[in-house]
């Protein structure tokens, strides 16, 4: 069980590596020729209302409904039932979305109110935003099919292409700047956007299509499951939009320029993606491998089974996010001006993203074990506790919002989404275990603890070594990025030391897989 779960969050862990590198250099990209700019910010916002949709409707409903009943069909039932089901859910999402993606574009200006009311005071940002809204609004038809069809490729543990997929979407983005931007200016951004989505879901199409997905006449949207899979689905789409209303009360928030300071929307879209690199290549990747595992489990009432998968995959995702804390509270701010500041993404850019992200980072470890933990409750078919917990914590990080924006400005905003997510992991957590029984909370805290000292000892080592070492080679024009290259590679190295040391659990076990699968 283990070891299948690790080959499959390192084959989800390697291809989302490789997209998330291409995603850097699009951002790095965006950085270069908007900065944090009025163009930026319009931006930002309107690539946040499809996305948002795309979480909703796509990845968070698939996630939690589709794939626990479409992995009991490939594990119980006929190749043809699992395809004509998948068929009757894809076109039920086909037309849901046409829907929403046709409204969408037509209230593109009560929602650019909505999520950005500061825009009002500056008509010609505001009517930008209106224009981006119109056209990158149909990517949540694209998305969320490339979404709906992962789903299906996930089911039958097909990893790879799903998780690599979003580099095609990058490329785009990158090229649309380069090509584009001396003919449509900041145009060029919707543009590529809505070109990434669609060759992004022609890619996984063809991948179902080798598998044997056909779009044909055998499906019916009176499937028997589909009732139970929008039971499911129901409360998993309130979940998920609980969670991006606060994505929402951020942007409106972040609008209000008088009291956080301009380019707040732009510095947290910028410092949210530096934070997502390591949650999308370990949390997000195990909890999406451990579903299917889970969701077995839990059809067959193997309950010590199902702990044992929840304990090793959250080993794991601390095992990553304790020291990516620490890397990012010491070195964030650094990290964000060798990777973005240059071109129009100026001083003041890099400040402020930079103080976003260092907030953000306080709630890495609870927001990353809320995919996990929930990834439980989706496979004892639970969708309606995560939501409660979710509201929860999205009152709790509205008032702290509101209390925290005007002392810390920008800061306030992303120390509020940290200490929020925090509160709902652990109220899972809490719920899970009266729910199951013992989760092993104990060894947990016991692991979590030695991962605190080897992290502190990490960022010593680092800084030591960084600090002496730097007047080698500052005078080079290169020189900070072979610095920022000592401290990843002295990081890791002392982390991995004092890990094995402190006799960490399951460090030697996946220190030595991953070494055997480079070789």
């Amino acid at each position: 069980m283990k070891r299948g779960i690790l080959k499959s969050t390192l084959i989800i862990s390697v291809g989302t590596l490789i997209s998330k590198i291409f995603g850097f250099l699009r951002d790095i990209v965006i950085a270069y020729f908007f900065g944090t700019n009025q163009v930026a910010q319009a931006f930002v916002v309107a690539f946040k209302l499809p996305n948002l949709l795309r979480y909703v409707v796509g990845e968070g409903g698939v996630n939690s409904a589709v794939v626990p009943v479409l992995s009991e069909y490939a594990e119980l039932k006929s190749k043809q039932e699992f395809w004509r089901l998948s068929r009757s859910l894809f076109f039920l999402s086909l037309i849901a979305l046409i829907i929403i993606s046709i409204a969408g574009s037509l209230s593109a200006s009560w929602l650019v109110r909505i999520m950005a009311p500061g825009f009002l005071k500056n008509p010609e940002q505001f009517d930008l935003a209106v224009n981006f809204v119109k056209i990158t609004f149909p990517y949540i038809l694209f998305i969320g099919l490339t979404a709906f069809l992962i789903g299906i490729l996930n089911s039958i543990k097909h990893f790879a292409i799903p998780a690599i997929s979003p580099f095609i979407f990058s490329v785009v983005m990158m090229l649309s700047c380069f090509f584009l931007y001396p003919y449509l200016g900041g145009y060029c951004l919707p543009v590529g956007v809505l070109a990434g989505g669609l060759l992004q879901f022609g890619a996984n199409f063809l991948v179902c299509f080798q598998k044997g997905f056909r779009l044909n006449r055998d499906f019916s949207f009176r499937h028997p499951d589909i009732k139970e899979i929008f039971k499911l689905l129901i409360p998993r789409i309130f979940g998920v939009g609980i969670y991006q209303l606060g994505v929402f009360v951020d942007s409106i928030l972040a609008s209000l320029e008088w009291i956080v300071g301009t380019g707040g929307i732009a510095a947290l879209y910028y410092a949210n993606r530096l934070l997502q690199f390591p949650m999308a290549l370990v949390s997000v990747a195990i909890a999406q491998a451990a579903l299917p595992t889970m969701s077995r489990f839990a059809a067959k009432d193997d309950l010590k089974s199902l702990k044992e998968t929840l304990y090793f995959s959250l080993s794991i995702v601390f095992f990553v996010m304790v020291p990516a804390t620490f890397g990012f509270l010491f070195f964030g701010k650094d990290i964000v001006k060798i990777l973005f500041e240059r071109g129009e993404f100026t001083q003041y850019s890099a400040q402020i993203t930079g103080i976003a992200l260092v907030f953000y980072a306080v709630g890495l470890c609870g927001v990353s074990g809320i995919k996990v933990i929930a990834s439980v409750f989706f496979s004892l078919k639970d969708t309606a506790t995560p939501v409660k917990a979710a509201l929860l914590s999205l009152i709790l990080g509205i008032v702290l919002a509101l209390i925290l924006m005007k002392p810390l400005k920008i800061g306030g905003l992303s120390l509020s989404t940290s200490i929020a997510g925090t509160v709902n992991f652990l109220i899972l957590f809490l719920i899970l275990h009266k729910k199951i029984g013992n989760l092993s909370h104990g060894k947990l805290l016991k692991n979590l603890f030695k991962l605190v000292v080897a992290s502190v000892f990490m960022v010593i080592v680092a800084k030591v070594v960084s600090k002496n070492i730097y007047v080698l080679y500052k005078t080079l024009s290169f020189g900070k990025y072979i610095n920022l290259t000592v401290i990843l590679l002295t990081s890791f190295i002392s982390f991995i030391v004092a890990s094995i040391i402190l006799k960490v659990e399951y460090s030697k076990e996946v220190i030595a897989w991953l070494l055997k699968k480079i070789r």
